[in-house]
């Protein structure tokens, strides 16, 4: 079970890195 959360935040953070590379990327180019 735990193995399962750790995988699912690990998941999470990867998301959200990826959604604030996105982000920023966009708002520096406007």
């Amino acid at each position: 079970m735990d193995n399962l959360l750790n995988a699912v935040s690990e998941g999470a953070d990867i998301t959200r890195e990826k959604l604030i590379v996105t982000f920023s990327h966009t708002h520096a180019a406007g």
